[in-house]
């Protein structure tokens, strides 16, 4: 069968690719990340050295942590590293690799796990034990609006960084630990196969936004009926594949839409959508406010 992930021609190597450092802070830093196409980070293993690390990709991007099965890191999901964890990584977009990240003490993790907010057990080595996780609409919206607070240039309080990052940490933890599916008395070769299919789906959606896409298409990419794609999507991801894409397509718009370089006429095409009128419906159902208010909310001040 096929291999899951859809893989792309590499384009031209037009930017630096590298690490940058946005906010430091010893209990949590935050820190920005591109990995362009040409890159020899995709050909070699990579090694996380900075912490515990929980990602927000820009990009979808294949990563095959040691010790774990492959996942496809999008819009719509958080990446767990532990620190000293080897991994590689996978080219789905063919825009690269680009993420938001948190470099998390092991101090503020043991905190979180006295407090209950998730089942961490060795705070110091290895708290996390899956490689990804959902993470809301809500809490996307506000590492990308925090991020946009950091790297304004306006003057920004300390504090209420430090607040809404310790927070954010927080309830992007209590979700993912929570949202873990305890998959007891299925047999082993139903889950892989589960797993197979749906993060194929996810590298089959997310590998052009902007192309309409039917269910028998990516049925047939997956190399599965389309009633199984739909059930076995749905009972994991728990929604639609219309569903994840129109949020996956809202996730990735935002920072366009936040940054005001480009028109959103040009925003809403690019992801996919019909019309400037349909993105923006779409946009303010998700998150109550239309896209061009949320421009200028952000324009007038770092915080939203």
């Amino acid at each position: 069968m096929a291999s899951p992930i859809v893989r792309e021609a590499a384009a031209p190597r037009l930017h630096r690719s590298g690490t940058r450092i946005v906010f430091a802070w010893p209990l949590v830093e935050v820190g920005a990340f591109d990995c362009w196409p040409g890159d020899e980070r995709w050909r070699r293993e990579n090694h996380v050295d900075e912490g515990h690390v929980i990602a927000f990709p820009g990009t979808a991007v294949e990563i095959v942590q040691e010790g774990h099965h492959p996942v496809v890191a999008d819009a719509n999901r958080i990446v767990l590293y532990n620190r000293d964890q080897s991994y590689r990584r996978g080219l789905v977009s063919r825009a690269g690799d680009h993420c938001t990240y948190l470099v998390v003490a092991p101090e503020l993790l043991e905190e979180l796990a006295t407090a209950g907010v998730a089942p961490i057990r060795e705070p110091d080595r290895r708290p996390f034990a899956t490689p990804a996780a959902p993470i809301d609409r809500v809490e996307h919206l506000e590492q990308r609006t925090l991020l946009r607070a950091m790297t304004s240039g306006q003057p920004v309080d300390r504090l209420e960084l430090q607040e809404r990052l310790v927070g954010l940490v927080t309830r992007v933890l209590r979700q993912a630990f929570g949202a873990l599916p305890a998959r007891r008395g299925q047999r082993a070769g139903t889950e892989l196969e589960h797993r197979r299919i749906v993060e194929a789906t996810r590298a089959s959606l997310a590998a052009d936004l902007g192309r309409p896409r039917s269910l028998d298409q990516v049925a047939n990419q997956v190399g599965v009926s389309v009633f199984h794609l739909s059930r076995v999507f749905r009972e994991r991801a728990g929604m639609s594949l219309h569903a994840y894409r129109d949020e996956l397509r809202l996730r990735s718009s935002l920072p366009e839409v936040i940054d005001g370089s480009r028109a959103l006429t040009e925003v809403a095409l690019d992801h996919g959508y019909a019309s400037p009128s349909h993105f923006t419906d779409r946009f303010r159902a998700r998150y109550g406010v239309a896209p061009s208010e949320l421009r200028a909310r952000v324009g007038r001040s770092a915080r939203f």
